[in-house]
């Protein structure tokens, strides 16, 4: 086997709203140089940034491949380039939204500094400008838009000793690419690998999560703590491919910082300081103090039970939160879209009663403002007693409360299940240990989604 470079070529901004997929294009550019790959040192990275971003795509993701290849980086790059440019034609671009690709020699995931502007693309906005300049200054090939920053964080995401899972993800046949899709059926047979998949399917409605819906060329896509493949055989995918990844390990918990910068995501404490507000459209709101500031959790209706978690909460409560930080202030504080809640004390239950009769013990009735109280069944009377404070148990317990199954966010983590970063890296793979085509041709280059 000739002994090539080590390189990594990683994508982002490939897709838009009207079609195509990062993910996709990572697929095929793996096929169409497979001949000059000598072995993949991983998997293909499945990367989820910032999910608080408002010019995301859909899931935020970008991806990385890890490669020892006999072309030289200038090589990958023209190569990427020419395919980026072939598979994006035809579809109108956003403002800014131009593919992203990065190519970097040797090993950027031990760059102190590329490792740096990973964690910064978790949790908050990064600058394009700032990260060129980096680019330029560790001697990394680059083109594109804002999509550098996702790709240039692709490069470093997922170094030995970081938790993963993986997600394997079938592709639908060109000329299939329209918004909707019937799930496969093989989806729901993944409820029956408790130990090795997850958050694929909404058991309370029987809907498929793992099949989105938009105009792009997934059919589905199988998260777990393995490589599931099994369910492809039978879902109609004309391929398959096996990433590994960043979601649901919960990398964008690092602490909020007091400025709540719009846009930014993270974990705080906080202590409640008012009842809950159940908004018209069933949004939730609950003011509390966090970090010294007054703000405004908000509980929005589509992240059930968590929703119905927040009415219970009470004043003197204090909770920890993974929250958004949203760009406007409705009642000039602070607001936090909360994906993920823990419940860390709750303070005593309060109630109030009428007093009891001194006399025969029955419980008394107010005469007004006052008049005092009233026994009904003996008559005795009193204006000395007033209403008597209770402490009440709470129907509320402590710990971590999250959205339904089949709901949580990119990167929130199961409430339950062990993430473990001790997977050997590098690795040595074949494409063919990758990319499954099973029965059918391997797709050739150019595919372009607008076809």
């Amino acid at each position: 086997m000739p002994q090539g470079r080590t390189v990594t070529v990683a994508f982002d901004d490939i897709d838009n709203r009207v079609g195509g997929c990062t993910t996709h294009f990572t697929t095929l550019f793996l096929l169409e140089s497979s001949r000059h790959i000598d072995y993949l040192l991983d998997y293909p990275l499945l990367v989820r940034l910032n999910p608080a971003i408002p010019w995301k795509t859909r899931g935020n993701a970008a991806t990385a491949v890890r490669m020892r290849t006999s072309l030289s980086p200038e090589e990958v790059l023209e190569l990427a380039s020419w395919m980026a440019e072939e598979y994006t034609s035809g579809r109108p671009r956003a403002s800014g939204k131009r593919p992203g690709i990065v190519v970097i020699e040797g090993e950027p995931w031990s760059d102190p500094r590329l490792r740096g502007i990973y964690r910064e693309a978790l949790t908050g906005v990064v600058d394009p400008v700032r990260v060129s300049r980096l680019l330029g200054r560790i001697g990394a090939l680059y083109r594109g838009g804002r999509g550098i920053v996702g790709a240039t964080a692709a490069t470093a995401a997922l170094a030995p000793g970081d938790p993963y899972t993986f997600e394997v993800i079938g592709y639908r046949a060109p000329g299939s690419w329209s918004p909707g899709r019937r799930a496969p059926w093989s989806i729901y047979s993944t409820g029956s690998w408790p130990s090795c998949t997850f958050n694929n399917v909404e058991w309370t409605s029987l809907e498929a999560s793992a099949a989105p819906g938009g105009a792009d060329p997934v059919l589905a896509g199988v998260r777990g703590f393995c490589p599931f493949t099994g369910w492809c055989r039978s879902s109609g995918a004309v391929f398959c491919t096996v990433f590994r990844s960043n979601q649901h390990t919960g990398p964008h918990h690092a602490p909020l910082t007091p400025r709540f910068t719009p846009y930014s995501v993270g974990y705080t404490i906080a202590t409640i300081t008012g009842d809950p507000v159940v908004l018209p459209k069933g949004h939730t709101v609950v003011e509390a103090v966090a970090l010294g500031r007054r703000v405004d959790l908000v509980f929005f209706r589509e992240t059930w039970p968590l929703s119905m978690v927040a009415r219970m909460l009470r004043e003197g409560d204090i909770v920890g939160v993974v929250a958004h930080v949203r760009p406007y202030r409705s009642r000039g504080r602070p607001v936090l879209a909360v994906e993920l809640l823990d419940v860390l004390h709750l303070a005593r239950g309060r109630g109030f009663a009428n007093p009891r009769c001194p006399v025969c013990g029955s419980s008394m009735k107010s005469m007004g403002s006052r008049g005092g109280f009233k026994c009904a069944r003996c008559g005795y009377r009193s204006a000395m007693y007033g209403r008597v404070e209770l402490w009440t148990p709470r129907s509320l317990v402590g710990g971590r409360y999250t959205v339904r199954p089949g709901r949580y966010p990119h990167l929130s983590p199961p409430p339950v299940a062990a993430l473990t970063g001790d997977m050997r890296f590098p690795r040595e793979l074949r494409i063919d240990q990758v990319v499954f085509t099973g029965e059918f041709t391997p797709p050739r280059f150019p595919m372009n989604p607008t076809s």
